[in-house]
Parts: structure tokens; C-alpha cells; sequence
């Protein structure tokens, strides 16, 4: 029997509220599988908690004779009940298992599960009484990153038509707040690309029925990302978004992620401006002011990189490397859409075959080309981390930060102290050797020497409820430390 054309990988960590989502996921996937799109599936329905069980899945052409899920369930590892998804090793060892049973032309891996923090698990059911809100394990960037890496040698000892072990051809993001520079940059060299939302991604998640359609319709991989990215959209676009729906206005982008790589300098230079300008009253304001004008994600501890760059690139002394930030995102975003005042606004990059050069954003609404009078697209395809919680200081309300959690929270309840365990995990993250993207941008010595200065002169008295004093003060420790150090070696 030949090699099927793609095997779709799909990963799912439902962590209790949302397997029943995952449950319809299946079904779409299992419903639609042909022996040219092969679906294999690794689930885990209910987080750590004693009663679980890990099931696998393969889904082709004859599964559909098999109405029941578990009529296809297949495992050979008799330890499942105690596999942690979150652990790099539990992913790395299902792709292994895909990649010798399994092999294809072309992979994509689906990562199912709630963000920003990817694959997140709940403590077993018997601790969460007893430990924070917010405690769990997950995948960090750098932990992802290692565990796709440590797959590729089972690839390249299967696929004999490659000498080396090839990268995997698309990675999907089924989850919240994930289209970040952070995962971006990390898996530049792991994969083609990266197919993500900066917003979040409803309950039912990806339409894997229309999905498994297009790539079945013989696309490259950038084509089929880009008919992906509009196809996702366009299934939500007559969705009611409002507060009381707890639905809103869904985005997704596609990233070529070997141009990641040229966001580094610019980045890079950008971070070390933003870092000096602090030290100017005036400076600091316009950082400020740009920073509070941004569009923002998971209540505020994200911000869309290019539109920061937008607002604070008018500023003389920020405008060139602003522009050569917002330039590299542009070149890296393949595709992006979103719904716009009910409509379906797709911005596409395409590029020459033979150079790879880009030949500008085309934009459409609804499907047809436009050049002015358009919607504006706000989300432009990449976030970076960039605290200013606005959404909790200015609304009576927060939004939730993962989906299958009810989407409007009390802001003096415990989920405000949901996104200050996220804050700390997060530049936790940052301070680990092994993650490329803080070594490689210095973005997290603006946040700790820079950021952290600009709120505690803005807004001393708002400070735990923009960001996190305890966070703040320990980030200045740091500079004045590093004065002292810096002092001593000088006298």
C-alpha cells in the first residue's frame, strides 16, 4: 500500500472542561479521513486526575464503517494511564510511534488544548483543593521546541527519500493566544510553518471537517495554510460576538517560520531602544502611550508586535528600526484574517516560486480585492509578551485567558490572581538558558530594566492591577543590583 499523502497528527490535552469539544474534533476528523489524509490521534479527555486514560486513534478511508470512536482506538503502551501530555517526552514519543507505523509524504501536527500555556494540565483532582490557582504543568517554548527536535531522528531513519531528518511540514495551534513571537522564533528550524490565533479560539474549536477537505485538494503546504487561515474564519463569521455570547471576534494567521529569523536584529535593536529610552521622562511617555493604545491579547499580557510598532513608530527617534520590525512580520506572515464588522478580512502575502520574494499584501473582503475603504485588520498575525492589563482596570469584567472556562469573570475574584501565576510562569519561561528567543532579542531585559521602570513612574498605584508589584519590584532588584555591580567594577 503506498504512502498516504499527508498523516495528520493531532495532540489533545482537554484537561476535564473541554472534553466533549475534543470529543466533536474526533468525530469531524474520523468523519472525513480518507487513506490519502490519515488521522492519528493521541487524547487524553480529563487532565492528571487518578481516573484517566489516554487514548489513541487512527482514522483513514474504513474507519467511517466504524461509527464508534473507540471501535478505531488503538494503544501498545500498557502505562498510558499515567502519561502526562504536558510532559516533552509524552509528545515526543507519539510522533516516534507516527512516524514508524505511519509513515507519509508530508506531516502536520495539531496541538489541541487551552493557551497561552500550551497544554496545560490540571493537578490529579485529589491536590487542586490544596494547591494555588493556576498550578498545572505545561509545555514551555523551549520544551516544545526539544521535544519536535528529538522526534526528527525517527523520521529521517524512515523516510529514505530524505538524507536527513526533515522538518515537519505545517504546526497547528488549536488553542488560545498562541500566534506569538515566543513560539515563532523557537520553532523557526523545527517546522514550515505555523498556523495560529492571537485571539482566542472558540469551544468548538478548528472546523477539522473542512480542514481534512483541503488537504486532500493536492496544495502546498503555504497555499494550504493560507486557504486554512480564511476557511477557519469564515466558518465563524455569522457567530454573535458580544459579552453575553462569550464569543469573540475570532482571527488565526499562518507564519513562515524560516522568517523568524529576520525578525532577530530588528527586534533585537528595537528591545535595546525601548530598554535606553526609558531613562527619558519624555520618551518613556510616548512607550507608554503606544504600548496603552495597542491592541492586546489575554486581557493585556500580550500585545500585537507590528501594531505597537504602528503607534510608537511615528516617534522620530523609533521610526526606522519600528519599520524594519514591522517589515519582518510582514514578510513572515504568510497569511492573516479575521472578522471585521461581520465580515471576512484576509490579508495574504505571496511570493515569486523561483526567488521566494514577496510581492506585498493583498488584501479581500469577503473574497473580493479591495484597495481602499477597507476594514481595518488590527491583528496582525504575531504577539509578543508585554504586560499592561487595561482590560482588568477599565472593565467591570476580565476576559478568560483559556477556552472552557466561562469567558466573563468578576475582576476582584480569584481569576485576576489566575493571570499573576501567568505572569510569572511566563518570565519564568523567559529566564530559561534553554529558550533562544529571550537570549537571542533581549526583549525580556526591556520588560525586567525597561517596562517594569516606565509602570511602576506611570501608575504606582495601579501597579498590581496593570501588572504585578511583586514581579515589578523584583525586576528593578535587578537593575539596581546590576548598578551596583556595575558601579563597584567602575570605582
Amino acid at each position: 500500500m503506498s504512502k498516504p499523502k499527508w498523516v495528520i497528527m493531532v495532540y489533545i490535552a482537554a484537561n476535564d472542561t473541554l472534553a466533549n469539544f475534543a470529543i466533536e474534533s474526533l468525530k469531524q476528523l474520523q468523519e472525513t479521513a480518507t487513506n490519502e489524509v490519515v488521522v492519528v490521534a493521541q487524547f487524553d479527555p480529563d487532565g492528571l486526575s487518578s481516573e484517566h486514560q489516554v487514548r489513541r486513534y487512527v482514522f483513514n478511508l474504513e474507519t467511517r464503517d466504524k461509527p464508534l470512536l473507540d471501535d478505531n482506538k488503538f494503544w501498545g503502551n500498557a502505562d498510558h494511564r499515567f502519561l502526562s501530555m504536558s510532559e516533552p517526552g509524552t509528545l515526543t514519543e507519539f510522533m516516534e510511534w507516527v512516524y514508524r507505523d505511519y509513515p507519509a509524504e508530508h506531516y502536520c501536527l495539531t496541538l489541541w488544548a487551552e493557551g497561552p500555556l500550551l497544554l496545560f494540565q490540571l493537578p490529579a483532582k485529589s491536590d487542586r483543593e490544596i494547591l494555588p490557582l493556576g498550578a498545572g504543568a505545561y509545555l514551555t517554548p523551549a520544551q516544545l521546541k526539544q521535544a519536535l527536535h528529538n522526534a526528527r531522528g525517527v523520521r529521517k531513519e524512515v523516510d529514505d527519500a530524505q538524507g536527513e531528518g526533515k522538518k515537519l511540514e505545517i504546526i497547528a495551534m488549536d488553542a488560545c493566544s498562541m500566534s506569538m513571537c515566543e513560539i515563532a522564533y523557537e520553532l523557526k528550524d523545527e517546522a514550515e510553518f505555523l498556523v495560529a490565533s492571537q485571539e482566542e479560539v472558540p469551544d468548538p474549536s478548528f472546523r477539522y471537517d473542512m480542514l481534512v477537505k483541503l488537504f486532500s485538494e493536492g496544495l502546498g503546504s503555504k497555499e494550504l495554510c493560507q486557504a486554512g487561515v480564511v476557511g477557519y474564519v469564515t466558518a465563524y463569521q455569522q457567530y454573535f460576538y458580544s459579552q453575553s455570547t462569550g464569543t469573540y471576534p475570532v482571527t488565526l494567521a499562518a507564519i513562515e517560520l524560516k522568517q523568524m529569523q529576520n525578525l532577530k536584529g530588528p527586534l533585537k535593536e528595537l528591545a535595546n531602544a525601548l530598554t535606553s529610552a526609558t531613562k527619558d521622562t519624555l520618551t518613556a511617555d510616548l512607550i507608554y502611550s503606544a504600548r496603552a493604545q495597542s491592541q492586546s491579547y489575554v486581557g493585556g499580557l500580550y500585545v500585537d508586535l507590528h501594531d505597537f510598532c504602528n503607534k510608537l513608530g511615528g516617534a522620530t527617534q523609533f521610526a526606522k528600526v519600528c519599520g524594519n520590525v514591522s517589515k519582518a512580520i510582514d514578510n513572515a506572515v504568510a497569511a492573516r484574517a479575521g472578522v471585521v464588522n461581520g465580515c471576512v478580512v484576509e490579508v495574504v502575502n505571496h511570493a515569486a516560486a523561483s526567488t521566494g520574494t514577496v510581492y506585498g499584501p493583498v488584501m479581500r473582503v469577503n473574497g473580493e480585492a479591495v484597495k481602499s475603504g477597507k476594514p481595518e485588520l488590527l491583528s496582525y498575525g504575531l504577539s509578543i509578551y508585554f504586560p499592561y492589563l487595561k482590560d482588568a482596570k477599565e472593565n467591570d469584567h476580565i476576559q478568560d485567558v483559556v477556552k472552557g472556562i466561562p469567558r466573563m469573570i468578576d475582576k476582584d475574584s480569584e481569576m485576576l490572581a489566575g493571570y499573576r501565576v501567568l505572569i510569572k510562569d511566563i518570565e519564568d519561561d523567559y529566564q530559561d538558558s534553554q529558550f533562544d528567543f529571550a537570549r537571542d532579542t533581549n526583549w525580556y531585559q526591556f520588560i525586567q530594566q525597561g517596562w517594569s521602570l516606565i509602570l511602576a513612574s506611570q501608575d504606582p498605584d495601579d501597579l498590581d492591577t496593570l501588572y504585578l508589584a511583586r514581579q515589578c519590584v523584583k525586576n528593578l532588584l535587578t537593575i539596581i543590583q546590576s548598578s551596583g555591580v556595575s558601579g563597584a567594577a567602575a570605582a
